[in-house]
């Protein structure tokens, strides 16, 4: 397409927010600027509709960008992966609606070498590291606020550290209203819950085993159900 004159580029999401994985696409630009994502692999040119929740969605550049954390921050503070590129540009508004989530970070307040903090998503069962922000100490308090985050997804707060990361808080939700639930778990108030088959999200296997976690600073087990009929956790 740049062969001909027409503007393209690669956007991807870097780890899925409802399910595994992570996908690549093209992008090219109407007469008025306006973005429109599509399949470069396929045999017809289609607008692309994503199948599901980004998370956080990146643009690919030419040029470095002066806000991107490779351009402001050394390696050593940056997980390994995409974000040690300058390269990217953040486009999650142009994919869903988003919101801006404030966590605290009180526990870093004694750390001077912390600078910044980062929000993962669930993925192949293991936390996958999608946005990054400055973390802000005044007086008594720490925090980190994350900016353009996709609703209808579950995010955790993490820090990095000497090649480690680790929780800064619960998780929390954004629903599609925009509304944050910080996801504390209470272990003394228990009810029954159903969770239903959902087409493209869970599909049960019958006789399969299925167990149910909760996160506390690191995934804890509520109980183990055999898939018959529907699966209830006590």
């Amino acid at each position: 397409m740049r062969s001909i004159g027409l503007p393209c580029c690669v956007d991807f999401c870097p780890f899925w927010a409802t399910s595994s994985g992570r996908h690549y696409w093209n992008v090219t630009f109407d007469r008025n600027k306006r973005p429109v994502p599509f399949a470069g692999t396929g045999k017809n040119f289609n607008v692309l509709t994503l199948p599901r929740e980004v998370g956080k969605a990146y643009r690919v550049t030419y040029q470095k960008q002066p806000d991107a954390l490779a351009s402001i921050a050394p390696p050593r503070e940056i997980p390994p992966g995409y974000f040690r590129s300058p390269y990217l540009k953040d486009v999650t508004s142009e994919y869903g609606d988003v919101a801006d989530v404030k966590v605290s970070a009180d526990f870093l307040l004694d750390r001077d070498n912390i600078r910044y903090a980062f929000a993962a998503v669930f993925n192949y069962s293991k936390w996958g590291i999608v946005a990054w922000t400055p973390i802000k100490k005044e007086g008594n308090e720490s925090s980190a606020s994350f900016r353009n985050m996709q609703r209808g997804c579950v995010y955790l707060s993490m820090s990095y550290y000497k090649g480690k990361t680790q929780s800064l808080s619960h998780p929390f939700s954004i629903d599609s209203a925009g509304t944050i639930e910080h996801l504390a778990p209470d272990t003394l108030h228990k009810r029954d819950i159903t969770l239903y088959q959902q087409d493209g999200y869970l599909i049960y296997r019958p006789g399969k085993k299925y167990t149910l976690f909760y996160w506390d600073e690191q995934w804890k087990e509520v109980a183990t159900k055999v898939n018959y009929i529907q699966n209830i956790f006590r």
